[in-house]
């Protein structure tokens, strides 16, 4: 870019600390700052600066003096300059520095209020708060990125909002106390009632010669296994969702045995969204 309005009083190229490229740099005698808008110190080297609080050598990227405020920043060394990143931090005044980031955030938040506001007629009050966070963060030395952690934050109550709602639709389906038996379900190609296909898989005396868990023999009967069912539905541990629902309780006394033949006193109950049972057969005791 070219001007003939406005006098050139430095040009130059840097090294990320501050220090000058040789040879690649023009300024006038009269013109007293550098690096950071600091004032320069020539006797020294051409890419010494001094502050309020410092006296900054580029060459070796490390300030002359001790840092008045390093017991604020303990984890640094108290020679440290910039936060060792010189691209996204900025220290005016030689004591604690600060991102340049959070102009760009703020930007950012800026421009998102905006487009929500002229596309969808409103704002994300997220949005807002993130602004001001990042805001703050510019009187914060050392901090930055406040917006991005109101966001984090949203996001996060954002799955715990979705997690209860959940966790409500779950607990309105809990409210189902007894088990519906009426209704023809479908298992493999045949269309059985639930306790047509108890009575077929888990009756004491059924799938001879098969692996199966199965009622006990004074438990295998059309009443008694309803009995237990309807049991376990009213008072048993619910999981899962819509679609897939399951109660287990566990009662005082056997029930039936395992698949493997071991005895047993926990029921397992499937059942669909509005509390039409399944199936319904024990399981193994979980260990407490």
């Amino acid at each position: 870019m070219a001007t003939t309005n406005h006098p050139i009083f430095r040009a130059l190229y840097l090294y990320p600390f501050g220090s000058q490229m040789p040879g690649r740099t023009f300024e006038k005698e009269s013109y007293r700052y550098s690096f950071q808008g600091q004032e320069k110190t020539p006797e020294l080297n051409p890419s010494h600066t001094t502050a309020e609080y410092w006296e900054y050598d580029g060459r070796l990227s490390r300030r002359w003096n001790i840092d008045p405020k390093f017991v604020e920043i303990p984890q640094w060394s108290p020679y440290v300059a910039l936060g060792d990143n010189p691209i996204i931090n900025v220290d005016k005044k030689g004591d604690l520095w600060d991102a340049i980031a959070d102009a760009a955030f703020i930007l950012y938040d800026v421009g998102e209020i905006g487009y929500d506001y002229f596309t969808k007629g409103k704002v994300d009050p997220v949005s807002v708060a993130a602004l001001s966070a990042d805001v703050g963060m510019l009187f914060v030395p050392i901090g930055t990125g406040g917006g991005l952690a109101v966001r984090g934050a949203a996001k996060t109550t954002e799955k715990v909002v979705q997690a209860a709602q959940v966790a409500d639709k779950v607990s309105d389906i809990r409210k189902i106390t007894k088990a519906n038996w009426g209704k023809v379900n479908t298992y493999g190609s045949k269309k059985q009632t639930a306790i047509e296909h108890i009575k077929e898989g888990h009756f004491f005396d059924s799938r001879k010669g098969q692996a199966s868990s199965r009622f006990s023999e004074s438990n295998s009967t059309i009443a008694k296994v309803k009995e237990l069912t309807n049991e376990a539905v009213a008072k048993g541990k619910h999981r899962g969702t819509e679609g897939n629902y399951t109660v287990t309780h566990t009662f005082d006394d056997v029930i039936g045995t395992t698949s493997d033949g071991k005895k047993t006193n926990t029921i397992r109950v499937y059942l669909d969204d509005v509390g039409n049972v399944l199936n319904s057969y024990p399981i193994p005791t979980p260990k407490k």
